[in-house]
């Protein structure tokens, strides 16, 4: 069995820092934790790592927040190779009289490249298309689209920072259902960005299935099998940050809402009444009853809850294409709807390393009722099973008993256990 498929293991860790100078320094030993973090609210992989320096390194190399850091390791039998740039050194603390702490803050190169340019150009086409252009012209990437942009555009940017420009146009970016689009990069992802839509994203199976408890992990002979290979993936920790945020989702208009439309160049008003039963229905509708009523209506009829005012103009450009104010309003209700509702729950769990496993992806996650283990319990079926990945936290450790690597999982869902059945009266 490789040491690297072990409970939270890894192997051939190396940590090398290049300087200003453009000499090479291994660091492994020095580095005592780092952590790689991965969102789809990011466009980017960023991180933070902690080392301390007995040796004189903060003048040898010397470290002034502009060095760049190869960090390898393998996993599961997979190596892995993540190039992230030094851009701040916030917190040096002597330990001793010669040695100190140090920790940095790391982004990837393109981050780098997005704060060192801004443009001003027009750009014609769908959302998405737009957004590869920008990433391509300014970033030197490429990214994969695997969900489309419904929404097809003109738009100038006026001076701005690419970045910038593609959280604009992600703003009212949405795929064929009207569900948002995100941008993002994982660590074990294709090595690019790529862009999904957040149903799709929901909307995929399961790719794994965690159970909580780690008294799991110590196999049913006891510690003497600590670690195996069959023993791995359960839960550590688990904390439910949020769920069910009635009085939120109604206010913000979630379910329902209204849009007063102004055209100021055909010089017209128009009103839109949006209900998510008609334009977004959730991917597990049963989170919704029709039972909970307000003077009568149910939520898809209160649409007085939130009130929209969009100003467009509809014949900037002279183009056949709309233009970036000429959205259609009912799409940009949908689209905040689902935005709103994909947060119904979060979880917030740490494991061991899944390898299968990135932003993006759904996982099945079993958590036991919450009564006496006194024979086999059932699963807690409002809790359990499918979420998507929102987040994912890789966090290492470099101690002098051997390398860890966790993960911290951010899931989300905008319903309830899919094995939930209804009460019958």
């Amino acid at each position: 069995m490789a040491t690297d498929s072990l409970i939270n293991s890894l192997s051939s860790l190396s940590i090398i820092i290049t300087g200003v100078n453009g000499n090479k320094y291994d660091v492994t030993e020095n580095v005592t934790a780092f952590t790689i973090y991965e969102s789809i609210d990011s466009f980017f992989l960023s991180g933070i790592m902690s080392m301390y320096d007995d040796s004189g390194l903060i003048n040898r190399i010397p470290l002034v927040g502009q060095e760049s850091v190869l960090i390898t390791f393998v996993k599961d039998s997979i190596k892995r190779s993540i190039n992230l740039n030094i851009i701040d050194i916030h917190d040096v603390t002597k330990i001793r009289t010669d040695a100190s702490g140090i920790k940095f803050r790391l982004v990837s190169t393109k981050e780098l490249l997005n704060s060192a340019s801004t443009f001003s150009q027009s750009y014609s086409g769908s959302s998405t298309s737009i957004i590869s252009s920008i990433h391509a012209d300014h970033l030197n990437e490429s990214i994969r689209i695997y969900d489309g942009g419904a929404s097809t555009m003109n738009i100038v940017f006026p001076y701005i920072k690419p970045y910038q420009a593609i959280s604009k146009v992600l703003q009212s970016a949405f795929d064929v259902n009207g569900a948002p689009l995100f941008l993002f990069e994982t660590l074990n992802g294709p090595g690019y960005p790529v862009i999904k839509s957040i149903k799709s994203m929901m909307s995929e199976e399961a790719k794994f299935t965690i159970g909580e408890s780690a008294l799991f992990n110590t196999g049913l002979a006891g510690s003497t099998v600590r670690g195996m290979t069959d023993d791995r993936h359960h839960i550590d920790s688990i904390k439910q940050e949020a769920a069910y945020n009635t009085l939120s989702l109604l206010s913000r208009g979630s379910y329902a809402s209204n849009v007063t439309h102004h055209d100021i160049s055909l010089k017209t008003v128009n009103n839109t009444v949006f209900n998510y039963k008609n334009n977004a229905e959730s991917v597990n509708p049963e989170m919704i009853s029709d039972n909970f009523k307000l003077n009568e209506y149910s939520l898809s009829g209160l649409s007085n809850a939130k009130h929209h005012v969009l100003n467009h103009n509809s014949k900037a450009f002279d183009n056949s294409l709309a233009n970036f104010t000429s959205i259609e309003p009912r799409s940009l209700l949908i689209r905040k709807s689902y935005t709103n509702r994909m947060f119904l729950s979060t979880l917030n769990i740490e494991v061991d390393p899944i390898k299968e496993i990135e932003c993006g992806n759904c996982i099945n996650v079993m958590i036991q009722q919450n009564i006496p283990t006194l024979d086999k319990v059932s699963a807690d079926k409002i809790s359990s099973g499918k979420y998507m990945i929102s987040a994912i936290a890789h966090i290492f450790t470099n101690t002098s008993e051997g390398e860890t690597y966790k993960m911290a999982i951010e899931l989300v869902r905008d319903g309830i256990g899919i094995n939930h059945q209804k009460v019958k009266k």
